[in-house]
């Protein structure tokens, strides 16, 4: 039995228990460890649509985020708000709808003519050549909703094919045809019709040289397309083309191609056969990837194709000896061949090729020509919050500088506002000459853009600014009123609005007054933001010349508001008393208005007054003699009010006409 006994010792003293070896023991994870025995909460995982390698695996949206949501609107911008209405028109926000039932009155009775046209020869009697007429019926036939009774010349409901788009004929052959009804027509209502589809018989007017096909609902072109030998110019701007077919490459004629705003994702391999093209536009599509031998095309002249998603330019672009102005921005390119310095690019010499490529993902090193121009890129080298602006390189390549993200985006969504930018090149906004950084260089405080000739409207993302001190659009015609946002700015000592349009979106100018639509929240009617009073250091608030009706409660809250000027305006109702009380205030003008009301008494408190302008209101009752207790006071006046004597002796040469009908003796 003992000897059993120490067997059995034995065995167990030379049999090795398996090691424990604890790691992630799942097999999804990016931390998979094979021969981990017991799982020690270590697993980590990729995010989604993200590989282990944090490459994307998924599609990007047209804002470069990979597996987004967000869609391009009818309009072709990016998370816009333009829809198609019942009638299948792209409608911005802004604009009225169009009644289902104007489109059914504008269709009714119309009927498309039947050529019945005697040919000889191929041509009709009167000398025009039947394959085209016959072709025009088609594409009318086609598009029946693109028809409507405004285009009868006779008034016989009976629409002749001569009657269709704008055209231009010689010696008996369509040369030019425009189908661009939204520039071209005058429609009797808001419903503006659109082709839906291009039929294959487009192919037999074979003599165009022009088609404008612009601003329709068009969604593929028709291999025919390529029987057009003698096109030189095709606009296709506005459509809801996703693709050209292959075919496209036989239009060897082809100098200008317009395919802009549109959803094109790819470009097919035959499109690089077009080498007498001259301008190619394909901004705003959804375009990934541009062909290797891009470089074929090598009498291009012009080549947008901004705001796409392309990630790698081919190195064949230094192929186009031509070129004289390409844009890149808005993409998501990675990096830039070297190649692209054959263009010519030499800042230092002058350019003689005009490039943007701003707003991409581009990292250094950078090829050495394009240093200076490169913009503003998203590579990750700035703390949280900044961002890669000005392109200057230092010495180790790497870009010197960092812009704050919020200073970036409002600057950028007032370029895209105001068409007066649309030729800035390259859009790297740290270069321009009106905007001041602070000392720490990478955050606003003075943004000075007075009589700039801007038309759009002064953007939401203006709040982002929270660093600035300085604000001045005045001289403008800026539309659209002023966005609540504006009271983000707690460290603005200066705001100059005056001399815009801020009160609608579009004016007379022949009489000043409102005609067309005005903005929901600060319209013809509408008063100034509320939150305009929280903004505790400004200094100088100027929004004269412009079409405010009401003035927010608590202007008191501006304790270090020095000049108020709000001349020239429709301001009514009783002049506020608590401005009054804004004892740091040394200039106040509220003349050409229709305030009512009295000037209190308590002004002789405004120690530092220097300026005051009451003139051409209907304010009443006496003038407080405390006003003579202003011994700074250079400049005070009263004239075209309903003020009653008598009158402080110190201001009497100031008074002016007053309207005293009301007053009592």
């Amino acid at each position: 039995m003992k000897y059993i006994l120490s067997a059995i010792i034995l065995l167990f003293s030379c049999t090795t228990l398996p090691e424990n070896i604890a790691g992630c023991t799942d097999s999804n994870a990016c931390n998979f460890n094979t021969e981990a025995n017991e799982d020690d909460g270590s697993c980590s995982y990729a995010e989604e649509n993200y590989n282990c390698g944090s490459i994307c695996v998924a599609e990007f949206d047209c804002m470069g985020v990979c597996g987004g949501s967000n869609l391009i609107d009818c309009l072709g911008i990016c998370e816009g708000g333009a829809y198609w209405d019942q009638c299948n028109i792209c409608r911005a926000v802004t604009e009225i709808d169009c009644l289902e039932a104007d489109c059914i009155n504008i269709l009714s009775g119309v009927i498309i003519e039947d050529i019945t046209y005697q040919c000889v020869d191929e041509f009709t009697e009167s000398g025009y050549y039947c394959n085209d007429l016959y072709a025009l019926q088609k594409i009318m036939q086609a598009n029946p909703n693109s028809i409507y009774p405004g285009l009868d010349e006779d008034s016989n409901s009976i629409i002749s094919v001569f009657e269709y788009g704008n055209q231009n004929w010689i010696d008996g052959r369509l040369v030019s045809l425009d189908l661009n009804y939204n520039e071209n027509v005058i429609m009797p209502t808001y419903c503006k019709f659109k082709l839906d589809t291009l039929p294959a018989n487009i192919g037999e007017l074979d003599a165009l040289k022009t088609l404008n096909l612009k601003n329709n609902k068009i969604g593929a072109l028709p291999e025919e397309i390529s029987d057009l030998d003698n096109l030189e110019k095709l606009i296709l701007e506005s459509n809801r083309l996703k693709s050209f077919p292959e075919s496209i490459g036989t239009l060897k004629n082809l100098e200008i191609l317009y395919a802009h705003h549109n959803q094109i994702t790819s470009l097919p391999s035959s499109f690089v056969e077009l080498t007498n093209l001259q301008v190619l536009w394909l901004h705003f599509n959804n375009i990934s990837f541009l062909p290797e031998n891009l470089g074929n095309m090598i009498n291009l002249e012009t080549l947008w194709l901004h705001n796409n998603q392309i990630e790698e330019i081919p190195a064949s672009i230094g192929e186009l000896e031509s070129l004289e102005w390409i844009r890149l921005e808005y993409n998501q390119l990675s990096s830039l061949p070297a190649e692209i310095c054959n263009l010519g690019v030499d800042i230092n010499g002058g350019l003689i090729i005009n490039l943007s490529i701003s707003d991409n993902k581009t990292c250094p090193i950078y090829p050495a020509c394009v240093d200076i121009i490169l913009g503003y890129q998203d590579c990750e080298e700035c703390e949280s919050g900044f961002l890669i602006g000005d392109g200057s390189a230092g010495e180790d390549g790497m870009d010197s500088e960092c812009l704050n993200i919020g200073d970036w985006q409002a600057l950028q969504d007032i370029i895209y506002a105001n068409d007066v930018y649309s030729g800035l090149r390259p859009l790297n906004i740290v270069d321009f000459s009106f905007w001041s950084k602070s000392e720490g260089g990478n955050r606003l405080n003075e943004l000075i853009l007075n009589s700039e000739g801007l038309t759009g409207k002064i953007p939401e993302s203006i709040g982002n600014l929270d660093n600035l001190k300085t604000l001045r659009l005045e001289g403008n015609r800026i539309i659209g009123g002023i966005p609540v946002s504006i009271g983000n700015l707690h460290l603005i000592k200066e705001i100059k609005l005056n001399s815009n349009n801020l009160g609608c979106f579009e004016y007379d100018d022949f009489n000043g007054y409102c005609i067309t639509y005005c903005d929901d929240s600060n319209g013809c009617s509408g008063k100034l933001p509320d939150n305009l009073t929280t903004l505790a250091e400004l200094e100088i608030l100027d929004l004269k010349d412009n079409y405010f009706t009401q003035i927010p409660e608590g202007m008191n809250n501006l304790t270090k508001l020095r000049k108020l000027k709000l001349r020239n305006n429709l301001f009514q109702g009783i002049l506020p008393l608590e401005i009054f009380d804004i004892k740091t205030l040394t200039w106040l003008d509220v003349s050409r208005n229709q305030f009512t009301g009295t000037i209190p008494e308590n002004i002789n408190e405004l120690e530092d007054m220097t300026h005051l302008y009451f003139s051409y209101n209907q304010l009443s009752g006496t003038i407080p003699e405390g006003i003579c207790e202003l011994i700074s006071l250079n400049q005070v006046y009263f004239n075209s009010n309903q003020f009653c004597p008598p009158y402080p002796e110190c201001i009497i040469s100031q008074v002016g006409y007053q309207d005293t009908s009301l007053c009592t003796e």
